[in-house]
Parts: C-alpha cells; sequence; structure tokens
C-alpha cells in the first residue's frame, strides 16, 4: 500500500472540537497518515507522530504518483473502508 498523505483544506466542517484541531494543523503541509478508522457515522484520522484524533471532513487525502501529490479517495478503497 502506498504512503497515504492528509492536507487540512476544509476548516469550517465537523464539530466545534473538530475545527479546533484541524485549525492546529498547517494547511499548506501535506502529513503522513499513521491510521484510518472509518465508522458508520465518523472517520477518525491519525497522522504520523501525532497522538490527536482528525475529522476526515476537515482533510483532503493524497499520494504520490510520478513525484506528484494526487487526491486520493480513501472511502472506495477496501484497504481503508472496511464496509466495502
Amino acid at each position: 500500500m502506498d504512503i497515504l498523505y492528509a492536507k487540512v483544506t476544509e476548516l469550517n466542517a465537523g464539530y466545534e472540537s473538530d475545527r479546533i484541531n484541524a485549525l492546529a494543523l498547517d494547511s499548506d503541509h501535506y502529513y503522513v497518515v499513521s491510521r484510518v478508522n472509518i465508522g458508520g457515522s465518523s472517520t477518525s484520522i491519525y497522522l504520523e507522530n501525532d497522538r490527536t484524533s482528525y475529522n476526515s471532513v476537515n482533510l483532503t487525502f493524497y499520494t504520490i504518483v510520478d513525484g506528484k501529490f494526487k487526491e486520493y479517495n480513501i472511502f472506495s478503497d477496501p484497504n481503508y473502508n472496511p464496509y466495502l
């Protein structure tokens, strides 16, 4: 499986605590994702070297293809989505 990256792209979504967590991240930085927990009503994202759980609604996901970041849909990938 390729390395999965996340970048903050939506600061006005989710609960207030989700927005506060997302605001603490650098919106210009691509973070390495260490764990994805897709649940029935929410998805928790854990970033490498960070103990905070982030809401997927605040993030866009990427992989690297031909040396460039390419947007990636974790919800359509059975490696991340146990409901598929």
